[in-house]
């Protein structure tokens, strides 16, 4: 979680003391691993200002127990060490304090971190549910369109036979359609073969008939005669074609070009 302003600059000044004094104990205390005892004394005064008063005492102390040192009794000594004691604990209250607030200001900056890492965890484990409600809708979907393709396919099986069916019936049709085509061609061509032979007909009654007549009427003289005789045929022939009209070949049983060379 994210702290406010207030405490994040509180804080920032709680770990800069806090990281000082930790500095300037800690440069004292290794110079107590690496120097004398006189040196420790002088060092722990430069590191505190607070500890000034009381290292000048116990250089005075020095100074007085060299001037007389003969003097000097075991209860005097004593009194140093008592009077050195309450120092050396102060600073060392001062030294856990600080270490104090700076474990603190470090743990609260692990909480926030630890917060963002479980927000953003949320998240992730919120849009992996959503995925998955998501892929189950779409399987859902899935299962219902193939239970409604079923339907449709057993339909289209049962269709198919069917269908077959219709096939063979267009094919028995189409068969039927070219046996009545040949049928009809058979029929035209019959139509024309008695069309062929009433023409021969007509023409060898009509050559006997010609024949008769111009013997007739070189005989008597009969002109009228044979012209009315023609006239007669030439009407009976435009009736005949009047009411037969044209072959299934689309030209007529009696040819109008016929008529007239043979003088209709």
């Amino acid at each position: 979680m994210t702290k406010p302003l207030g405490q994040q600059s509180d804080s920032g000044e709680q770990q800069g003391s806090a990281g000082d004094r930790m500095c300037q104990v800690t440069h004292s205390s290794q110079e107590v691993y690496t120097d004398n005892g006189k040196s420790i004394i002088l060092n722990f005064a430069e590191a505190n200002p607070a500890a000034r008063g009381w290292a000048e005492g116990q250089k005075q102390a020095r100074e007085c127990k060299d001037e007389d040192r003969g003097a000097a009794s075991d209860g005097v000594e004593r009194d140093g060490m008592e009077n050195a004691i309450p120092g050396i604990t102060e600073h060392l209250l001062h030294f856990l304090s600080d270490t104090r607030e700076l474990l603190e200001v470090r743990l609260r900056e692990q909480d926030g971190r630890l917060d963002n890492i479980h927000s953003v965890a949320s998240q992730a484990l919120l849009g992996t549910h959503a995925l998955e409600i998501g892929q189950q809708s779409l399987l859902s979907r899935l299962d219902t369109l193939g239970s409604n393709m079923s339907p449709l396919s057993w339909g289209l099986r049962a269709l198919g036979p069917r269908i077959a069916e219709l096939g063979h019936k267009v094919d028995a049709l189409d068969s039927k359609v070219d046996v009545l085509i040949s049928e009809m061609h058979a029929l035209d061509y019959k139509a024309n073969a008695n069309q062929r032979q009433a023409m021969a007909m007509f023409e060898q009654v009509l050559a006997s008939t010609k024949l008769n007549l111009m013997a007739v009427s070189s005989v008597l003289y009969l002109g009228p005669v044979w012209d009315a005789g023609i006239q007669g045929m030439a009407h009976m022939f435009k009736l005949l074609l009047a009411c037969t009209g044209r072959g299934t070949n689309g030209y007529p049983l009696v040819d109008e070009r016929w008529m007239y060379w043979q003088g209709i």
